[in-house]
């Protein structure tokens, strides 16, 4: 069967489809969290550590900032569930939640809306910082979360 131009630009037409298709599918794949770590030293006296009982080395703790407006956030420590409940950033404060967490296990939270959204915490990060940060919608990044691991307690006002 000889081929007609109709037909020629039918296959081409094909190919860029499923050319789109797969650029499609790998630039929706990519990271929804950007991180940052930041290697400054503990400071000698915190006050927060003491009153949310976080001084042992075991402990770290997740500050959700901005940009969180009534999120359900499910927070899991290795199995247990530590919160499951919706979050809002305080606007004059600039902070939504404060979790204490293990730094011996994994840490999972899990964010639904359009498509469920998950920030992993590993252990290893955990156990090299004790403060992390977590924002929603980030202006300066693309990314849907912004993560930053630190030892300096950061202000809130």
């Amino acid at each position: 069967m000889p081929f007609t131009m109709s037909s020629i630009k039918q296959q081409e037409m094909k190919c860029f489809i499923k050319i789109f298709a797969i650029i499609l599918f790998f630039s929706s794949c990519s990271s929804s969290v950007e991180t940052i770590y930041k290697s400054e030293t503990v400071l000698s006296f915190d006050p927060a550590l003491k009153k949310l009982n976080a001084e042992s080395v075991d402990k770290s703790i997740v500050f959700f900032t901005n940009g969180f407006d009534k999120d359900s956030v499910e927070i899991r420590n290795g199995n247990t569930v530590l919160y499951k409940n919706t979050i809002e950033t305080i606007a004059q404060l600039g902070i939504a939640k404060v979790q204490v967490v293990s730094n011996l296990e994994q840490v999972e939270i899990s964010i639904p809306g359009r498509r469920k959204k998950y920030v992993i915490l590993k252990t290893e990060d955990l156990r090299k910082f004790k403060y992390v940060y977590i924002s929603k919608d980030d202006y300066k990044s693309k990314k849907d979360f912004l993560v930053e691991f630190t030892n300096k307690a950061k202000a809130f006002l």
